[in-house]
């Protein structure tokens, strides 16, 4: 069995995962040894046909397990770049934009501490949203490093499920019971000051939402929940959009350079802002003028 149209990188994820669970008959597609993922999936094919050879399955089917892994990249104001198929299996597609859609508060503090500290490689155990309100506990590795001189960061975690028991469905049952419904009418002073918090800053990069929640003498859990009931977009998405529209006002209706404009909006680089500007709008900003 081949996976001819998936990226190498989930190929090998997708094989090492099969090997884990005593599936030997899936190989990955390899036409030329262009770089080391190649070259490496090239030696898990030989390892495969090995093991299928030497290794009698000896567990009955039902009592085997499915080793669930997912893999998203993701940068310092919780955006997801990237993501793997597993990611894909395991949540809807509209939750892998942000980590805010994903993990719950304590999730997300612990992640804020690991990003904040020293150490480039931990392990830490995570609550990941499946549906709503409900959680599963996964075991989880952040590892740092840095890209186009920013921190970018890998979050990999794993789940072992009883092959009967992998449909999300089944998983949904298992879960965490859901928590008490949002009281909008409650805290909505709160989310109407984090508007205009949000929109008091478009001329830099969003804060840690902990931090934000510090500043606005409130938690996190209000700030995520409450500012996606009323505005029906996560607090970061919300900010980029916004800033982004900042932007291409100043780029339509003046004459202030593209690099100065990035600046006024919270971008690093003109590169950067390049790249947002143009995944939003569709175009260029230097070919919107």
């Amino acid at each position: 069995m081949y996976y001819p149209n998936d990226k190498l990188f989930d190929q090998i994820t997708h094989l090492i995962t099969a090997l884990a669970n005593d599936e030997y008959d899936k190989r990955i597609k390899v036409n030329k040894l262009r770089s080391k993922l190649s070259t490496i999936g090239v030696l898990l094919n030989m390892l495969a046909g090995v093991l299928k050879l030497k290794v009698p399955s000896k567990i009955p089917e039902y009592d085997l397990s499915y080793l669930n892994h997912i893999i998203l990249m993701v940068e310092e104001n919780y955006q997801i770049k990237d993501y793997n198929t597993g990611s894909n299996g395991l949540f809807d597609k509209n939750q892998l934009h942000n980590l805010e859609s994903i993990l719950d508060e304590e999730s997300l503090n612990k992640v804020q501490g690991i990003i904040n500290s020293t150490s480039f490689d931990q392990s830490v155990k995570l609550n990941y949203r499946l549906n709503d309100d409900l959680f599963l506990t996964m075991d989880s590795r952040i590892t740092k490093f840095e890209n186009n001189n920013s921190d970018v960061f890998i979050l990999s975690a794993v789940k072992t499920i009883s092959k009967n028991e992998w449909t999300k469905e089944k998983l949904l049952k298992k879960a965490q019971h859901p928590k008490r419904q949002f009281d909008i009418s409650k805290n909505k002073k709160i989310i109407d000051r984090l508007y205009h918090y949000l929109m008091d800053n478009l001329d830099s990069p969003l804060k840690p939402i902990p931090e934000i929640a510090r500043d606005l003498e409130t938690n996190s859990t209000v700030l995520i929940r409450g500012f996606k009931a009323i505005h029906g977009k996560t607090i970061a998405s919300f900010h980029r959009e916004k800033r982004l529209e900042k932007a291409r006002d100043l780029v339509l209706d003046t004459d202030t350079k593209l690099s100065n404009i990035a600046t006024l909006c919270g971008f690093g680089s003109l590169s950067h802002f390049s790249r947002a500007f143009k995944k939003h709008f569709g175009v260029n900003p230097s070919d919107s003028r």
